[in-house]
């Protein structure tokens, strides 16, 4: 579900990842998972092999946003896996969360992290990491109190976009674009 954001976000840790990028934007990234225990752990990598398609922790789509139409259309999207987290996905979240883990030198860029505080399918305790281990001179943290996972799709939403735009034209400014250009169609 979220593997393909956390995924790039791991490559970001590689050297020439950064190239041509002004900053950096992440919402509700699982960058820290809840704790697993040690032979679930052990196990991981053998059960994602083998059953990958196995349902290793559940998913509780009441949990994404506090707006019902949200969890409705999850479950109506024949592309999403309603029953939890299968053991491939829960691995590969678990290998990319520790990629970031052991690199955070590799976070130069500005960096603005955003999670909602009672997220419980990705600990925001992972983007406070982040902001507290990145060297980046440029790092802001947004925790919005009470929300779930999905910030994009919370009744607040029009505020949250407000903000990212907010620093995203603040950014594309400082990185030598016009503002404007940033959001012209076919610009990007």
């Amino acid at each position: 579900y979220r593997n393909f954001a956390d995924m790039r976000v791991a490559r970001t840790t590689r050297p020439t990842a950064a190239a041509g990028l002004a900053g950096l934007v992440l919402s509700s990234a699982a960058l820290h998972t809840f704790p697993v225990p040690r032979l679930l752990e052990r196990a991981a990598p053998h059960v994602a092999r083998w059953r990958p398609e196995q349902v290793v922790t559940p998913l509780d789509l009441r949990r994404l946003s506090h707006d019902p139409a949200v969890e409705r259309a999850y479950r109506e999207d024949p592309l999403n896996t309603v029953s939890g987290l299968k053991a491939r996905l829960a691995h590969e979240i678990l290998l990319a969360s520790r990629r970031v883990q052991a690199r955070p030198e590799a976070f130069t860029l500005p960096l603005y992290l955003m999670h909602g505080t009672a997220d419980r399918i990705a600990p925001p305790a992972g983007s406070e990491w982040l902001a507290a281990h990145a060297p980046s001179p440029d790092v802001t943290l947004r925790l919005y109190d009470g929300l779930f996972h999905e910030l994009m799709k919370e009744p607040e939403r029009d505020a949250i976009i407000a903000d990212v735009a907010d620093w995203i034209r603040a950014h594309v400014t400082e990185a030598g674009a016009s503002p404007a250009a940033a959001t012209q169609p076919g610009t990007g």
